[in-house]
């Protein structure tokens, strides 16, 4: 079976679908690490160090602060340790009374105080300190915890921190995937949102009060989380039905790298501000997108810019070192697939009638934005394929942060721990690829599912004393839910057409958020009526997850929709593609489709292309 390119990705191959341009776009993606790294960097500015009661009283006593620590702070046992001090609490003594009866000598002070029936403290008058703490500083100068004194009875403030980054990523997700779809483009929005995220990350570090800090961290996150989806969109927009799995992938491995680097900036700069302001400010390097980044071609004549749309082609051609036909050829090519549904129009009339008359209004942005979002429920299939990506997104962003959450003990470094979180990121993201373009998305998705619930199931029944094996375990488990993490970010943006492509995936992202959330409190509060129970819980949503993706379709080697209308009619049945190109004296176009009903299913338009597709084998 064979079957002509024709639409967009006919397009695509005259001015080059892998070449010299794809690797730029790939190397504006692989940059997003430097805002990607945002997402973990709580890791280290929420960091808790140990911690006790200051006494102020002991302040002038001349004491070293470990003998100011073993005088006033209580030991307590505690899970994993036989010994630790208490964080909360403090001796209530007369201390005045007691320097000045011991001359301020540590050893008569302590003699005289702790007598052999209480040396562990515990029969002993304590009160609670709620002002004041001393930090150990051996890991950390400071963090934002130290910094505003972010526990005790204020240790629940400690999670707002990741909460509200992700508040900041879902609105990000929601407000600019709809502007990018529907108003301003993948490259505008990457652009605004970039500079977003800068004015967030710069005010986040420059702040005085907690408040202040989770509202900048909020922008942060909203400009992190456009920027990040507008540049992935636009790189596979760019990419043919052959190419998108290898770019997909790849582009995701900015993620890694950012994972793998922010344990270096956080090892070298151990004080939070330092930490907030240089990777802030490292991502000035993505202003260069100004100069290198193009709008999508595929967007433009979605749109039926026409003119645009050429000029960029031209600059792609030019890059891949491609001769680009004329405008009239592109677009016809461009047509024989869709019949003139891209048309402005026709299919868009009413979006364009309503941003002429309100362009720059600010309802205008949000009932574009809510009727954008309401497209992805209004007809059948594509409302199939949105309920389930949401879904699997749920799922897979609670087991993802469940197992990295889970697995914070397996050292006590926590720089060496997220570079090894980092690093088995890579071959989650570079060994799927040949599963990809042999098996296909649906049974990569449905295999990775089940072989995190094996691993998860394994951790849950291996005795504690095997801890080697737990950790290489619960490593392969992580390795198998990130390569599911993976495919389904590339399915979220292959099932979703053009017109609600970035929308389609924001609302994904908006979804998974949600398991995100509620991942940690899975962790920290399931976790103590039984240990491993929340390996359990995250085996069993793996299989139901696996078990859900039967219902996938499988976009593998298949030309992506452009119109919700397409998606409709073809929705069940996308055809696998693959391109050979016959170059004789000029262009010759050949299909072992029937011609005919192609001609008659086109309006008409007999093929012109200059493409032979054949089915892979």
């Amino acid at each position: 079976m064979t079957q002509k390119m024709e639409g967009f990705d006919g397009v695509l191959n005259q001015v080059g679908t892998f070449g010299r341009f794809q690797g730029l776009v790939l190397f504006c993606m692989t940059i997003q690490a430097f805002l990607s790294w945002h997402h973990l960097s709580a890791v280290f500015l929420a960091a808790v160090p140990p911690h006790w009661c200051k006494v102020d009283d002991l302040d002038e006593s001349g004491w070293t602060l470990e003998q100011i620590r073993n005088f006033s702070i209580p030991k307590s046992a505690r899970a994993g340790s036989p010994y630790a001090w208490e964080p909360c609490s403090y001796y209530d003594f007369n201390y005045t009374q007691i320097l000045t009866e011991s001359g301020s000598s540590f050893e008569t002070a302590f003699s005289s105080t702790f007598t052999s029936g209480d040396d562990d403290g515990t029969t002993l008058p304590v009160k609670e300190c709620v002002t004041e703490w001393n930090w150990d500083r051996s890991v950390y100068n400071s963090t934002v915890v130290s910094q505003f004194n972010l526990v005790c009875h204020r240790r629940l403030l400690v999670g707002t921190i990741q909460g509200t980054y992700m508040g900041g990523v879902l609105i990000g997700s929601l407000f600019f995937g709809s502007l990018s779809d529907q108003i301003l483009g993948r490259r505008r929005s990457a652009l605004i949102s970039l500079f977003v995220s800068l004015f967030g990350g710069f005010g986040s570090g420059l702040v005085t009060s907690y408040q202040l800090f989770l509202l900048f961290r909020f922008i942060l996150a909203a400009g992190v989380a456009g920027s990040y989806q507008n540049c992935y969109v636009l790189m596979l927009e760019y990419a043919n039905p052959a190419a998108r799995a290898s770019l997909g992938l790849l582009g995701q491995l900015s993620f890694a790298l950012g994972y793998m680097m922010l344990a270096v900036l956080g090892y070298f700069f151990r004080s939070w501000e330092d930490f907030q302001l240089v990777s802030t400010g490292i991502g000035l390097a993505l202003i260069s997108y100004y100069w290198i980044l193009p709008e999508s071609a595929r967007w433009l004549l979605h749109r039926g810019d026409y003119d645009a749309a050429y000029k960029t082609l031209s600059y792609v051609a030019k890059i891949n070192r491609k001769l680009i036909p004329e405008k009239e050829k592109l677009i016809q090519i461009f047509h024989q697939h869709h019949n003139g549904e891209n048309n402005p129009s026709v299919s868009t009339n009413n979006e364009s009638k309503l941003n002429a008359r309100h362009a720059n209004k600010l309802c205008s942005i949000l009932l574009v934005s809510v009727d954008n979002y309401w497209k992805l429920l209004k007809t059948r299939e594509i409302r199939k394929r949105t309920l389930l990506i949401w879904s699997l997104f749920i799922i897979v962003d609670l087991v993802y942060y469940g197992v990295v959450f889970d697995s914070a003990t397996l050292t006590n470094d926590p720089f060496l721990l997220v570079f090894l979180a980092g690093l088995m990121e890579v071959p989650a993201y570079t060994l799927v690829i040949p599963c990809l373009t042999i098996l296909g998305r649906k049974p990569t998705v449905i295999g990775t599912f089940t072989l995190t619930a094996v691993c998860s199931f394994i951790v849950a029944y291996t005795p504690a004393e095997y801890e080697l094996i737990r950790v290489a375990v619960s490593m392969s488990g992580k390795l198998f839910i990130t390569t599911c993490f993976a495919v389904l970010y590339l399915l979220g943006a292959e099932l979703f057409p053009t017109s609600t492509r970035t929308t389609g995936l924001a609302s994904a992202v908006i979804f998974g958020r949600l398991g995100s959330i509620l991942a940690p409190f899975i962790v920290d509060l399931v976790k103590t009526s039984y240990r491993d129970l929340p390996n359990i819980i995250f085996g069993l949503v793996s299989v139901a997850a696996g078990l859900l993706s039967l219902l996938l379709p499988e976009t593998k080697d298949s030309e992506m929709f452009d119109e919700i209308t397409e998606l409709e009619k073809n929705g069940n049945n996308n055809p696998p593609v693959s391109v050979q190109i016959k170059l004789n004296s000029g262009l010759d176009i050949g299909s072992a489709v029937d011609e005919k009903s192609r001609t008659e299913s086109n309006g008409g338009l007999s093929g012109t292309s200059n493409y032979v597709i054949h089915n892979s084998p």
